[in-house]
């Protein structure tokens, strides 16, 4: 499931959602060094972080654009391949239209969350929030079709489980409630569509 030979035109042709996903972190990365000079937080903010003074004035498009942008050039490259193996396989599942629909609410309720909850530092920016909400996907597989995965992803996953929830509450400045919450929201996520499919077809294997 969790290939790494796929051809560029391969990936593009079958992982569209993926792909895009992919390209608006980048470009959102691109255009905070190239027009702000680095990450800090005006240009953070200008990028559609979360900031709770914005939130309480409406600018509720940030409830979205916060999980496209980040708060260093380390943090971009830790999530882009996130992003990538976790969302082929969920994108083959679920389907581009459902897969962007899911990542877009997981986003939203994620971000309402952290306004709702947080208390540490602002601005906030960072595509874990729905890279959480697909581990919390995953687990709820792993939870109760554990036989559906090959034994390699299964250890694989389980790895990056732990390694999530380990740095969750060991890195500094991290939003706890950002990723705690995505990973609920994806778990509910995964309880609510599961219900709409079969259990043959929770399998998924990626063809090259």
């Amino acid at each position: 499931m969790f290939i790494f030979d796929l051809s560029f035109k391969h990936f593009l042709k079958n992982y569209k959602v993926t792909a895009l996903l992919i390209f608006l972190v980048l470009f959102n990365g691109i255009i905070t060094l190239v027009f702000y000079g680095s990450y800090n937080d005006q240009s953070v903010e200008k990028m559609g972080a979360l900031v709770d003074s914005n939130i309480r004035e409406l600018e509720l498009w940030r409830l979205f654009t916060y999980s496209l942008g980040h708060m260093s050039v380390l943090h971009l490259i830790l999530n882009l391949p996130m992003i990538y193996f976790l969302g082929r396989p969920l994108e083959k599942y679920f389907g581009s239209l459902n897969f962007i629909a899911v990542t877009i609410f997981i986003s939203l309720i994620t971000g309402i969350l952290i306004t709702m909850f947080h208390y540490g530092i602002y601005p906030l920016s960072g595509s874990s929030s729905f890279g959480s909400g697909y581990l919390g996907i995953y687990f709820f597989f792993i939870l109760f079709y554990s036989d559906k995965f090959y034994k390699q992803d299964y250890s694989f996953l389980l790895m990056i489980i732990g390694s999530f929830v380990i740095s969750t509450f060991v890195i500094p400045d991290i939003s706890i409630v950002g990723h705690i919450g995505g990973f609920l929201v994806g778990f509910i996520v995964a309880v609510i569509f599961n219900t709409f499919r079969k259990k043959n077809q929770l399998k998924v294997k990626i063809e090259v």
